[in-house]
């Protein structure tokens, strides 16, 4: 289905994004880990993902929008 973008013209509702994204882990004791991701590098068709802190035409992209910002803790048994 074709939808109006926000940046003109007509785009398809599909959103397809692969990629990677930088992160780092920190070992609190040997079955805790804190984790944090946020850079975003890949390929994006999502309109969405074009908007503040995204460099790239609509096809690679490197975001660093703070919607990308992820913080975690794994436990291991």
């Amino acid at each position: 289905m074709l939808t109006d973008s926000p940046y003109g013209g007509e785009y398809d509702d599909c959103e397809v994004e692969a990629g990677i994204s930088l992160g780092i882990s920190y070992s609190l004791s040997h079955h805790l880990n804190l984790m944090l991701r946020y850079l975003h590098i890949g390929y994006s068709e999502s309109l969405r993902a074009h908007g503040n802190a995204c460099w790239g035409d609509h096809k690679f992209i490197l975001d660093a929008n703070i919607s990308r910002l992820q913080i975690g803790v794994q436990y291991i048994f």
